[in-house]
Order: C-alpha cells, then structure tokens, then sequence
C-alpha cells in the first residue's frame, strides 16, 4: 500500500490581512493524532476515513492499520482466500480481528447470494481467536447458497457471541434455523429487514438447539416467518434479558395467509427473564393500532423504550399510555418514550405536534407515571420524553414549537405532575435520514 512520504509539510493557511504572508500552523503531537484515530474505532462509517489517514504518513499507517484490521468485509471468494493466506503468513494479524461482515451486493437495496460464507467457514475456521461479532448484509440465501456441512464449520467460532443479519432473504426458515444453531455462544442476535419466502413455519424447528446462551434479541422490520422462530427459541433460550421489537401497525392485526406477527407471544415467552424492553411502531395505515403488548406479566423489567413512528395522518397515540398501565413491575427505574415525525413538510408537522395536544396523549402518561406505586422508583430525569424528526423537517418543528415555548416547556405543561417531581428529561432530536427514524437505538 502506497503511503506518502515521511516529510509532511506544516498546514499553510492564507493570513487574514495578507495573501501573501502565510501563517504556519504547528502540528499536533502523535499522541493527539493517535487519540483522534483512535476516538474512530473502527466504526462502519468511519472505515474510509481510516483508510485515508493510513495514507497521511508512515506512523499513522501502523495505527490505523491496527483498527482496520480489527473489522473485515468479504464480498468475493477470493477476498476470503486472500485473508486466510495473510492470516497463515502473520500469525499477529489473527489476533486482531474481532468483526466480520460477509455481504452479499454492495448495492444498497439489493441482495445477492453470498458462496463466500461457505468458503470463510471451511477456511478460516481456527484461524481467528479473538472474533467475537459476524455479520451477514444484503444476502439471497438461495437453496445451495452454501453446503449445509460447510455452514456446521460456524460451530469452530465459539468466541462470536454477537450475531446480526442485516437485509437478508432467507428462501427457507430452516436456512434460518440452520444459520442460527451453527453458532453456539451467541449472546447477542440482531435480525433487521430479514425475509422469508416461506408461507408456512413448521413446528418444533429441527435444527435450532444451540442457543442457551442468547441474552439479547432484537427483531426490527422483519417477516412474521422470522419472528415465529425466534419466539419459539423460548425452549433452547429461555433467559433473554433484552428485547427489542419494531413493526408495522398493520402487522398487529394482519398477516401473510397462514401466519400473524407474533408481538404478544414474544413479549410472554421471556416474560420471567427480560429486564429491558424496546417496543418501536410504525403507525403506516390510518386507523386505530391494536394493543401491541400486556407487560402485566414482566416482574424483572427496569427499563422500558417506546418508540411511535408516523408517516400518514392523523396520527394514533391511543395504545402508548394503555402499554405503559399494563406494567406490574416495580423495579423500573427508567422509561423512554420517542415520538419520531416522519414527515417532509411543515403542514404535516404542525399537525402531528396539534393532534399531541388534541388527544392528550402526554396528560394520559402523566396520569399512569404517577398512578399507584409501579413507578416510585423513577428519580429525576429518568423519564426520557423525545420528539425526534429528519433533518427536512428540522427547521418547520422549530417553528411549530416555537409557538409553544419549545419542546421541553410544552411537555412540562402536559404533564405537572410529573413535573413538580423533576422526572421527565426532554429531547428534541434530529436525524439525518428514514433509517435513523426507524432505528430501535
């Protein structure tokens, strides 16, 4: 790899009274740059930006590298031969990767089939001691993508405790259920936009039977062929502790021929175990939503997050505070409740923000925060209210709650009780994209 030369020059920035005289600008101690680099740590979004400081100077090549190393995308065959010839040659290099992803198109938006994971399977099974996160992204698991002996190479990885699919077309569940029992030590299993072709789920599953150890499960956006085998891991993975769920509100009440959204039944299997709860809806079809969930069972719970998407008008708070009054726990110490906007224009806005005050939806939470003894163990601030938009939308709920005394202050006005005991914590958020709307992060 090319690296520029070792006599970096100094930073000339033109002087503000002379175009002529230019004014030098130290650099920076190595130890600062390398906190800088270091401050990326190797996220996703900062992998080009890695590469390109790798590229500034021969010291900061060996640190970058040493961050770049720790996460490895294979999108190709040969990608997977060409790391388990570097990972035979320099014994070191083993050592340092902690994350693959395996990604079957670089297209966003499209899926391909991913033979690759057959070949990293089989090849580099023992050659990567401290991996600890696998990911697939953007794979059409077709029938024959990878041989089901191939997949039983997974098993070799017992250090990966963190397993996400991310946008993967699963053409049969026991794909899924294949996938999900090679691993043994998963402890943390994300599934976001997974799909299935499969109509109908046959029960019990016969592979899935090595996934004692799962703790954390997530499921956002995802087929109710999915969700049915995931709330019947109850049987091998009886103690999840967190639980996040996303859904369309139309998948409450309807289904694929055959099937239904299995929220209820999620929430009642690790009902005994879950200790925090992520609920986050899409409201994408006018009407009322149904009930999404009875937590009057979930004795351990302390900390619940729930998230109310909308994108069509008017707008259905109804089900929140009826969510929250199901709540027999009395070990909560902190609950999060996030209105996200999804909507392009001023006049949507102002009538989302409107129907918040026509409906009363904050005054209902305030009655059921402050009700009975289910949540004296809140202290201050530990009632998370959010109003989270895109950043298109950012400047025309300026305006709306302008008008209002901004976010906070018509939130303390909705809910005084919960006010004069300093609970609630406001949050006015911005994001940049429908992705971040519809995260359960």
């Amino acid at each position: 790899m090319h690296c520029a030369s070792d006599d970096v020059p100094d930073l000339q920035v033109p002087d503000s009274t002379s175009s002529a005289t230019p004014c030098f600008v130290p650099r920076l101690p190595l130890d600062i740059c390398y906190a800088v680099i270091d401050a990326f740590q190797s996220q996703c979004q900062w992998l080009h930006t890695l590469s390109a400081c790798a590229l500034v100077h021969r010291d900061w090549y060996a640190h970058c590298h040493y961050h770049l190393d720790k996460v490895i995308f294979l999108s190709s065959r040969e990608q997977a031969r060409r790391l388990f010839k570097r990972l035979r040659c320099s014994g070191n290099s083993r050592h340092l990767v902690e994350h693959v992803s395996v990604v079957g198109s670089t297209r966003e938006f499209h899926n391909q089939p991913a033979p690759q994971l057959g070949t990293f399977a089989t090849m580099l099974a023992r050659l990567l001691p401290n991996l600890e996160r696998f990911t697939l992204v953007r794979v059409d698991w077709r029938i024959g993508m990878v041989q089901p002996k191939d997949i039983g190479f997974l098993a070799a990885f017992r250090t990966v405790t963190c397993l996400e699919l991310v946008d993967v077309h699963f053409r049969t569940i026991s794909s899924f259920a294949h996938l999900l029992s090679a691993l043994p030590s998963i402890h943390t299993l994300t599934c976001d936009w997974l799909h299935s072709d499969e109509e109908h789920v046959a029960l019990p599953l016969p592979h899935v039977a090595h996934c004692g150890q799962l703790r954390g499960l997530t499921i956002t956006w995802s087929d109710w062929h999915i969700a049915t085998v995931l709330a019947n891991l109850w049987t091998v993975a009886p103690a999840v502790e967190t639980l996040a769920l996303a859904l369309y509100g139309g998948d409450l009440a309807l289904g694929p021929p055959g099937g239904y959204w299995p929220c209820q039944q999620l929430h009642d299997v690790y009902s005994s175990s879950l200790n925090e709860l992520t609920l986050l809806l899409d409201h994408n079809q006018a009407g009322k939503i149904a009930l999404p969930a009875d937590l009057s069972h979930h004795s351990k719970l302390t900390r619940i997050s729930i998230g109310h998407v909308c994108s069509v008008t008017p707008p259905d708070f109804s089900w929140i505070a009826p969510v929250l009054s199901t709540v027999s726990s009395r070990n909560i110490t902190h609950i999060c409740i996030s209105f996200r906007a999804n909507y392009h224009n001023g006049k949507d806005i102002r009538h989302y923000i409107q129907a918040l005050e026509d409906t009363r939806v904050l005054r209902h939470l305030d009655d059921v925060v402050m009700h009975g003894e289910r949540f004296t163990g809140l202290s201050r601030q530990s009632l998370l209210l959010e109003i989270k938009v895109g950043a298109k939308g950012h400047e025309d709920l300026g305006e709306v709650m302008k008008s209002r005394g901004g976010w906070e202050a018509f939130v303390k006005r909705e809910m005084p009780q919960s006010s004069a005991r300093g609970i609630p914590k406001c949050i006015q958020t911005t994001v940049a994209d429908y992705e971040d709307i519809l995260s359960v992060r």
